[in-house]
């Protein structure tokens, strides 16, 4: 009895992977209901990174925990049970065997095969690269089943491709000079082993897709590749949304999963269609609301970028890529929108995100999410949070420098602005909160909050009147909200 068949007449179960446990879930045309497995006391806190279901019988589960091994669950995940005599120390991805489900393939640091439904096992010896920097993913595909990839990363980049056409008793070594794990061929870097996957079409053993943080595609058996997918919206080789977590091939169709949410391509990835619509996944740093009517909101987004929400016509706009940080609307103007990225860049809109600009000559680098802020009183000053205050009297014309107006640096080694706030009556008057090393010190850093009342000429510590223990960013929090209620220019929504 195929898969196929058992689910048809069954109830079936999905199994779903979080970080640290596995969770069952009986479906029914009636009631959805998720639980943690209780029961699998051996996978409660491992890291589970893959898991497979046995094709011939869907009670048969593997779970693979990057630190704890391969284990096994013949009850459809009720119970499990660790697979023994496996020399592996972080496993990473296991396969079936697409004609034969009693061999099976484990892969890590290394590469493992049994032939005997996991009974017992045998490493491949004298082909891969055996280090903890040196992970590998795999591919097997029914075109072809005795094809197998593995894909292998050195630390977060590309090193080698292999391929075996016997299931595993050979392999040969495929070199590639282009970073097939990174934003472009020519890329120096990359996030494996998070972003890094690798399909095979179940029709044709020589297309091959890599996923990293775009996607490539080989069309002669994984000896040269091709760029599928590049980071911008608008190109040629259609979109994808970058940082590629899982790749499937079912049938004539390509599903991607990625930080942006969910993709697919029914032509080779030659285009793809996004199918995220209705996934409540993104996750807000900041957002900014406008202060004129209609309302509209921006967003800034881990992993998503900056987008503009219209609620008269409740549609979103994405205008900004990267890692969407600090967000807010003009409060004079809701055509203009700033948004930022990680660590303080920023660009500006003019026209709701149907063009942008660079907000241009920031001079250092800020925190993660970096304090950026507009002046309640003057739509023309700008401020950011980065090592000192920077004002930014022009926001017309970015080629006039930016200003500081505190001098942290001369008194700390690598301060660092965590959270900025302007009070709403009285521009003159700032907070800031920051933490920093005093010079020629080993001390762990230390928090800090500053106001000034003159507008950066002179700034006060204001240690002595807070409670020992308490952390900066939480108290700095406090006064913003306070300050927000009584705003009637606040946009930044923090």
């Amino acid at each position: 009895m195929t898969l196929k068949t058992k689910l048809s007449k069954n109830l079936f179960s999905i199994i779903g992977i979080c970080i640290f446990c596995v969770f069952l879930s009986s479906c029914s045309s009636s009631n959805l209901n998720y639980s943690q497995n209780k029961k699998s006391e051996d996978l409660r806190w491992l890291n589970v990174v893959r898991i497979v279901v046995h094709p011939l019988d869907a009670k048969t589960v593997l779970a693979v925990a990057k630190s704890g091994g391969l284990f096994r669950s013949v009850n459809s995940g009720k119970t499990w049970k660790k697979i023994e005599g496996i020399e592996e120390k972080y496993a990473m991805d296991v396969k079936f065997h697409p004609s034969d489900p009693n061999t099976i393939y484990l892969s890590g640091q290394n590469v493992n095969i049994s032939r005997d439904g996991g009974n017992s096992w045998k490493k491949v010896e004298g082909v891969f690269v055996e280090e903890r920097s040196n992970l590998k993913k795999m591919a097997v595909t029914p075109a072809d089943s005795e094809r197998l990839y593995v894909l292998e990363a050195n630390r977060q980049v590309y090193n080698s491709m292999y391929r075996s056409d016997d299931a595993g008793e050979t392999f040969a070594t495929i070199k590639h000079e282009e970073n097939l794990l990174g934003s472009t061929p020519k890329s120096k870097s990359g996030q494996a082993p998070i972003d890094m996957a690798i399909a095979v079409s179940p029709t044709d053993p020589d297309e091959v897709h890599v996923g990293g943080i775009t996607t490539f595609r080989s069309m002669d058996g994984g000896y040269t590749f091709e760029q599928t997918s590049k980071l911008g919206r608008t190109n040629k080789t259609g979109y994808c949304h970058p940082d590629v977590d899982i790749l499937v091939y079912l049938k004539d169709t390509l599903y991607i999963g990625t930080d942006g949410g969910f993709s697919i391509s029914q032509d080779k990835a030659e285009s793809f269609e996004d199918r995220s619509v209705g996934l409540g996944i993104r996750q807000f740093y900041r957002i900014g609301v406008s202060q004129t009517d209609p309302v509209i909101v921006g967003g800034g987004s881990q992993d998503n970028g900056s987008s503009i929400y219209f609620g008269q016509t409740n549609t979103w706009r994405d205008w900004l890529g990267g890692d969407g940080m600090e967000t807010f609307i003009d409060w004079s103007n809701p055509q203009v929108i700033y948004g930022e990225w990680q660590l303080g860049g920023a660009s500006v809109t003019r026209d709701q995100g149907l063009t942008l600009g660079k907000v241009r000559g920031i001079p250092e680098f800020g925190e993660w999410v970096t304090p950026f802020a507009q002046d309640p009183e003057d739509p023309e000053v700008l401020y950011i949070g980065a090592k000192d205050v920077l004002k930014h009297s022009e926001a017309g014309d970015f080629d006039v420098p930016w200003e500081p107006i505190s001098n942290f640096k001369e008194n700390a080694v690598n301060p660092v602005i965590t959270v900025m706030k302007i009070a709403p009556s009285n521009n003159q008057v700032i907070y800031v909160a920051m933490h920093k090393r005093k010079p020629n010190s080993n001390d762990p850093p230390n928090g800090h909050l500053k106001k000034t009342e003159d507008g950066g000429k002179t700034w006060v510590d204001l240690e002595e009147f807070l409670p020992e223990g308490i952390r900066d960013q939480k108290i700095i929090r406090k006064m913003a909200a306070l300050h927000g209620k009584t705003s009637p220019r606040k946009s930044d929504g923090n």
